[in-house]
Order: C-alpha cells, then structure tokens, then sequence
C-alpha cells in the first residue's frame, strides 16, 4: 500500500497544482480507472498490462 501512494503522488500529485478539490479528486480518479488499472504495467504481474493478464 505504502508502495502505491509513492507512485500515485510521485507520478500525479506532486506534478500538478490542482485549481479545486474537486478537480483532484476527478483527475486522481481517472489516473486509478483510466491508467492506472488498465494501462500501467504492474511489477506483481510481471509487468504485463493488467487487462492482459485477466484475459488469461
């Protein structure tokens, strides 16, 4: 868990200054769904795109 909020703050917060709390939480929200669960290569599986390994 520690690991994840190293990554969401490294590659999305600390790079944006946010005009509203509402724009953060909608911009945190598309990094998770958008890139994050489907695009981001993930170490756990063998870096393999995460839509990939469930069609397996």
């Amino acid at each position: 868990m520690e690991s994840f909020w190293s990554t969401i703050k490294g590659e999305l917060v600390f790079r944006r200054a946010f005009a509203s709390w509402l724009q953060s939480q909608s911009e945190i929200f598309d990094y998770l769904e958008v890139f994050y669960h489907r695009q981001r290569s993930h170490s756990a599986l063998n870096f393999v795109l995460p839509l990939t390994s469930n069609s397996k």
